[in-house]
């Protein structure tokens, strides 16, 4: 992750890479991450993720399924632009420290456009339960400190445990949009509830 984050790796195309079923060693990953980047042609990024031994059909498939998804989210690829693994992380970090008093610095349309991202990297989740809090099948290791070795390991730094790394931060990400109000909001301790006043946080989910 941290050799992610270090990178230029565009978000659409970790997105494809969150649905590949095919898997690939630390080292595999590691080369796609070092050689793609936001200004990288689609043709060569292709070439690229054949060359690293994943089959064109499952490509393609990849693909069509996270263009369907932005389609779905009313969200076009264009929105997207140059954005990049670090962009998604950086928000997160904001919204973390700064929940609905963030969204000013980071801007609407890219809160909209990680939501949609969060979104998809949702469905590496093992029960597709982003609420669900399994240890045994959502964190290597059935232990959430057992990627934040030092050395690069190949085995565990494959695509594979990369997918349920993503997942993790879109259940971080759908934690964040269940939570109270912290701008406008008016609290009723009798009852044990707060109320939204302001209404206009892209990220809260409403029951």
């Amino acid at each position: 992750m941290r050799h992610l984050y270090q990178s230029k790796f565009p978000l659409y195309w970790l997105m494809v890479l969150s649905l590949i079923d095919d898997d690939l060693s630390g080292t595999e990953l590691s080369t796609l991450v070092d050689n793609i980047t936001p200004d990288t042609d689609d043709t060569k990024v292709i070439d690229l993720l054949v060359e690293a031994g994943i089959e064109q059909v499952s490509v393609n498939n990849a693909i069509e399924d996270v263009n369907q998804h932005l389609i779905n989210m009313n969200y076009s690829r264009q929105q997207l632009n140059q954005a990049i693994f670090t962009d998604y992380c950086n928000a997160m970090l904001h919204i973390r420290n700064g929940d609905e008093l963030a969204l000013q610095d980071i801007g609407l349309d890219k809160v909209v456009g990680y939501s949609v991202v969060a979104e998809l990297f949702g469905r590496c989740d093992i029960d597709n339960n982003l609420e669900n809090h399994d240890y045994s099948q959502d964190y290597i290791e059935a232990d959430p400190e057992a990627g934040s070795h030092e050395e690069f390991d190949n085995n565990k730094d494959n695509l594979s445990n990369l997918k349920l790394r993503l997942a993790a931060l879109a259940r971080i990400f759908h934690m964040f949009r269940i939570t109270e109000p912290t701008t406008h909001f008016r609290v009723f301790p009798s009852r044990g509830e707060v109320l939204d006043l302001f209404n206009e946080n892209p990220l809260r989910i409403k029951a």
